[in-house]
């Protein structure tokens, strides 16, 4: 259903260049105006391709990718890329989240609430996983993903971060990633969705964020 949509919409303005220029033909008969109608036309879902694909190779160049500030081996940590709706609501899906960070290691991993409360996952004696209500989360370290949508929304270019900080506001670890989509392709993917993006570091373990929790906070990065 979507390629028809696509291709409908491609047929369309196909259409719609040829009874522009076909006006401008019948208004004017000079070859200068109709050449110029169908460069314009051409520019319309296009003109931010090349500059826009410039761009966004040199902000994944200069300012993209991972860096390490400091190397740790973190008991746990505090994940504030994800929420609990109320500190009274655990469901399974979320001790099953908890079990994967402890299967792999660490010794507790927490999770801020809507209500301001902490929920601590750890394991029992027999290795099954537990939580308990926290007012305050006992970890050094926390984990945030921010996403930017301001960079060069013009151009399509969008960022998001990746920062591993401990307590005291420290950077860690923060891994850059831009991704950009055309203006045509953006709309396109807004009403009827299924259009992908192109990404810095697409193939990178490390934009994947399970992976950049667990590898990076247990000192381990380089695998």
């Amino acid at each position: 259903m979507i390629g028809l949509t696509i291709i409908f919409i491609i047929l369309l303005y196909i259409y719609l260049v040829y009874r522009a220029i076909k006006y401008v033909v019948i208004k004017t008969g000079k070859k200068q105006y109709w050449i110029a109608t169908l460069f314009i036309f051409i520019l319309l879902p296009t003109w931010d391709v090349i500059i826009g694909k410039v761009y966004f190779n040199h902000l994944c160049q200069t300012e993209g990718g991972l860096k390490v500030y400091k190397n740790t081996q973190a008991d746990g940590f505090l994940d504030k890329g994800a929420f609990l709706i109320k500190s009274d609501k655990v469901f399974p899906r979320d001790i099953e989240n908890a079990k994967r960070f402890l299967d792999y290691g660490f010794i507790f991993y927490e999770v801020a609430t809507t209500d301001g409360k902490f929920i601590h996952f750890s394991k029992d004696e027999r290795g099954s996983v537990t939580y308990e209500v926290l007012e305050e989360p006992r970890s050094f370290y926390k984990y945030e993903y921010i996403y930017h949508k301001e960079n060069s929304s013009i151009l399509g270019i969008h960022s998001n971060t990746q920062f591993i900080k401990d307590i005291h506001e420290h950077e860690i670890i923060k891994h850059l990633s831009y991704y950009r989509i055309g203006w045509v392709a953006g709309l396109m993917d807004k009403y009827i969705g299924g259009v992908t993006s192109e990404a810095c570091f697409q193939a990178n373990t490390f934009t994947y964020k399970d992976n950049f929790k667990q590898k990076l906070l247990k000192g381990n990065f380089h695998e």
